[in-house]
């Protein structure tokens, strides 16, 4: 039976068992076997969706969600995290997403970038249910079609800066340097291509960590705390890309704890206790 609790604040339910457990991004989840031919868990990439996976990204709502909750289950309880939410963001939109840390803003993103597939409501990204693809397909779906940005750069450091950017084309099997100069001249970043990691400063590290994120030209770019680390000046320039990564027509959806920063986007959401709340004036 469920019980009370405050505004604000995530439910807590008793449960007889466990029916819900989180699940966690799967490390090195695309690293095993022949990237170019294998999907997530090391399966074979099924051919037909190299193709399939790009036919819907044509419509205008890039992510449709309707009725989603997800609860995680601590001893005896579960500790319900998203409730009932909806949403959905268009192709060219710029859409932040702001609230205190712990209020379920990343577990919304995990779901959002196939990261975690235990929760209940529907799910569309580009037109699919998410729900009716399998481990392989929707490692594709990821890598082919969003992008990521973390709070953290994560470049290789025994790599240069556009070998860092050419990564997620490797991955998939190809590779053509020329579109890793072209986004490096198109973000005024084209001096520090052959630089490695440690040669530039961390607003270059976060400003060159987003350009490999939208490498593969992601229909969505999905950003978790991308100015976290950095001091006002450069968040102000990773935001100004962010805007800019959305002008050339990807859905940008940013999660921050920053109400100037979050402020920035389009659309302004609010997350607390697990609840989507309107716009932030």
């Amino acid at each position: 039976m469920e019980l009370p609790s405050a505004p604000g604040q995530r439910k807590r339910y008793s449960v007889q068992e466990s029916t819900l457990a989180p699940v966690s991004p799967r490390p090195g989840e695309l690293g095993r076997g022949p990237l170019s031919a294998r999907g997530a868990a090391g399966n074979p990439m099924p051919a037909s969706l190299k193709v399939e996976c790009g036919t819907d990204l044509d419509m205008d709502k890039v992510v449709e969600i309707s009725g989603l909750s997800k609860a995680y289950t601590q001893g005896h309880e579960q500790i319900l995290v998203l409730e009932n939410l909806d949403f959905s963001i268009s192709k060219g939109e710029f859409v932040s997403v702001v609230g205190p840390s712990g209020s379920g803003k990343s577990t919304f993103l995990n779901i959002i970038g196939l990261l975690d597939d235990v929760y209940s409501g529907e799910v569309r990204l580009f037109g699919r249910r998410i729900e009716d693809l399998d481990e392989s397909e929707k490692a594709v779906l990821r890598l082919k079609n969003i992008g990521f940005v973390f709070q953290f750069d994560s470049l290789l450091p025994e790599f240069t800066v556009l070998e860092n950017i050419e990564m997620p084309a490797r991955v998939l099997g190809g590779g053509d340097a020329g579109r890793g100069l072209e986004l490096l001249k198109r973000f005024d970043l084209e001096a520090i291509a052959g630089k490695f990691p440690m040669e530039i400063s961390g607003g270059e590290k976060q400003r060159s960590a987003m350009l490999r994120a939208l490498r593969n030209g992601p229909a969505l770019l999905i950003a978790d705390e991308p100015t976290g680390n950095l001091d006002r000046h450069n968040s102000g320039v990773i935001l100004d890309d962010l805007r800019r990564a959305a002008g050339l027509g990807a859905a940008v959806l940013m999660v921050t704890h920053n109400d100037e920063a979050a402020r920035r986007a389009d659309r302004v959401l609010r997350m607390s206790g697990g609840k989507l709340g309107d716009s932030v004036p």
